[in-house]
């Protein structure tokens, strides 16, 4: 049973105001769940249907908060998909703004990345190629953000993300952590000079990076495009996600390649 009380506060964390407030967050769906479950991640509430709950009982024993059976139609007044899945987790946020030590390896930088679903998806992309951390400036989207959480299909769990001032932050390491802008005017990526510990910024999916932070970028880079064959030009551009995914996959491989060199010489 879900008190009027609770499905007041639970549907306020639908909005970042209400998570700051509150300072939780809500994740939905069987799979999103089970693994926030079973990661340790402080949860202080599950919503579930009765037939969710009856399907788990190895997770059941291991939850260390409460578990309220409630019906479909009480899902959904607290749900913030149009479909409900099953089972609503209410979970604590953490901080924003941490103390930032000097970063190392790859490091993700976004500038006003505004579509929920792009920020899911360069969190999955992120976890996939073990970048542990993302630096976000305070206009980007919320990660805890209902979108958020249910396009980065859990990897949220294993990647950090802090917003801060990223000039701040780029100016205070401006001397011994490169940066690469992802630029539709920069050197081509598969030409440029890798660094093993570096900063990769990613601008707006429509504005691009923003004018005060292009003086701090030591390597413009782009995605090289290629025409079909009869030489008509193809897409201006790619989707944020999609090119971070790419930047990354190179930035992986050359990696992988001196780690190769390294020990071949040794």
């Amino acid at each position: 049973m879900i008190t009027k009380n609770e499905i007041r506060r639970i549907r306020s964390l639908h909005n970042r105001k209400g998570r700051d407030e509150e300072q939780h967050f809500i994740a939905e769906g069987p799979k999103i769940a089970a693994e926030l479950l079973s990661s340790g991640w402080p949860v202080e509430k599950v919503f579930a249907l009765e037939s969710w709950i009856r399907a788990n009982p190895a997770l059941m024993r291991i939850v260390n908060c409460p578990v309220d059976a409630i019906n479909g139609n009480e899902l959904g007044r607290i749900s913030a998909h149009p479909t409900p899945n099953q089972v609503l987790v209410v979970a604590k946020t953490f901080p924003r703004h941490p103390e930032i030590e000097k970063p190392e390896g790859i490091n993700l930088i976004l500038d006003s990345i505004s579509d929920p679903g792009n920020l899911g998806t360069i969190v999955r992309i992120a976890d996939w190629f073990g970048v542990g951390q993302i630096f976000c400036s305070e206009d980007t989207v919320d990660i805890y953000n209902p979108k958020v959480i249910q396009s980065s299909m859990s990897s949220f769990l294993r990647v950090r993300v802090h917003y801060c001032s990223l000039l701040e932050l780029l100016s205070k390491f401006r001397d011994e952590i490169p940066v690469y802008g992802a630029t539709i005017g920069g050197q081509n990526l598969y030409e440029t000079e890798k660094c093993p510990d570096l900063f990769l910024l990613i601008g707006n999916e429509s504005r691009g990076i923003s004018p005060g932070l292009k003086p701090l970028i030591h390597y413009n880079i782009k995605i090289p495009s290629y025409p079909h064959a009869g030489g008509q030009s193809g897409a201006e551009s790619l989707n944020a996600a999609i090119a971070t995914s790419v930047v990354l996959a190179e930035f992986r491989r050359e990696s992988d390649q001196s780690s190769l060199g390294d020990k071949s010489s040794a």
